[in-house]
């Protein structure tokens, strides 16, 4: 079996401070969930920096990869896609 490209899809999740709310809203868009609670889990990232660990986890999986490709002499792009 041959394939022409990888493609690894996420979750997603903000890149910074100022991306924690406009990322909450569209994730809990339609949902009916208090402000409130918004905001309490709008925290959480906060004590992260406001970026979430899965992004950089993905960039680390996919730089290795890239490398483990390299080494093997394959020519297969990746591509990385988040929901939100």
């Amino acid at each position: 079996m041959s394939y022409d490209a990888i493609l690894f899809v996420s979750f997603g999740g903000p890149e910074g401070p100022d991306d924690v709310l406009p990322f909450l809203e569209n994730v809990l868009r339609g949902r009916n969930v208090p402000r409130e609670r918004m905001l309490e889990v709008a925290e959480h990232y906060q004590q992260f920096g406001g970026i979430s660990p899965i992004n950089g986890q993905n960039r680390e999986l996919i730089d290795a990869l890239r490398h483990e490709f390299e080494t093997q002499d394959l020519d297969l792009p990746i591509y990385w896609g988040n929901r939100n």
